[in-house]
């Protein structure tokens, strides 16, 4: 009976990740495009979705207290280009310096294409800052996406599961997963809160986000299987 050296057993499941990254990749890009297509496409021809929109922003707004806008604050702060930029520099050099050189590159190309990513889709949907609910910071620029979701989702996803692949056991890597996913989704609501943001911004800037850190984290999967077979 046939059986697989240690090599090939890693190969395999190098593979194996590679392959469900992209699957997983595939499917939240899917539901981006179809989440642009009725915001952003279709301008006007989703009344309902356009309430929901309005009226989540009405909720959060009516709960608003100094205590949860200070939160808001700090929140948001940690998806900023500054925060991540810093983010990303402390991290990828940590990885450096332990031997995680390609761990390292995969984080700073995450950081880097994320911005040039938001930029790019908010030229071509150029949707306005929502108008709902008075905006508790100023901001200028457009919409859609949700830069800090987006930039929030592509730097601490990748950070997240680099750090958790290297975790010494499941209930580890399922904490720092958590933990990771969590920031991302309090930094989009905190977007939504400050008004600046419509939920559906944030929700195209989580799901771009993190389809662009698993595509860039099952490449780099797929060339090391590659090159270690």
């Amino acid at each position: 009976m046939p059986t697989l050296d240690l090599a090939s057993w890693r190969w395999l499941v190098s593979r194996r990740r590679a392959l469900a990254g992209f699957g997983a990749a595939l499917l939240l890009v899917s539901g981006f495009l179809e989440l642009s297509e009725n915001v952003a496409w279709r301008s006007g021809e989703e009344p309902g979705l356009e309430r929901a929109d309005r009226a989540v922003l009405v909720a959060f707004a009516s709960v608003r207290r100094p205590l949860l806008t200070a939160a808001a604050l700090d929140l948001t702060a940690l998806g900023s280009p500054l925060v991540l930029g810093l983010f990303t520099i402390l991290l990828a050099w940590t990885l450096a310096r332990f031997g995680r050189g390609r761990s390292a590159a995969v984080l700073v190309l995450a950081a880097a294409s994320a911005g040039a990513w938001t930029a790019v889709l908010k030229r071509i949907f150029e949707r306005p800052r929502p108008d709902v609910v008075p905006r508790l910071v100023e901001v200028t620029g457009l919409s859609y996406p949700s830069g800090h979701s987006l930039g929030g989702a592509a730097v601490y996803v990748t950070a997240a599961l680099l750090v958790a692949a290297r975790a010494s056991g499941a209930r580890e890597r399922a904490g720092i997963m958590v933990i990771g996913v969590a920031l991302v989704v309090a930094i989009g609501m905190s977007r939504v809160y400050l008004g600046v943001h419509y939920p559906t911004d944030v929700l195209a800037g989580l799901s771009f986000g993190t389809a662009w850190a698993l595509l860039l984290l099952a490449t780099s999967a797929s060339l090391r299987a590659a090159a270690s077979k």
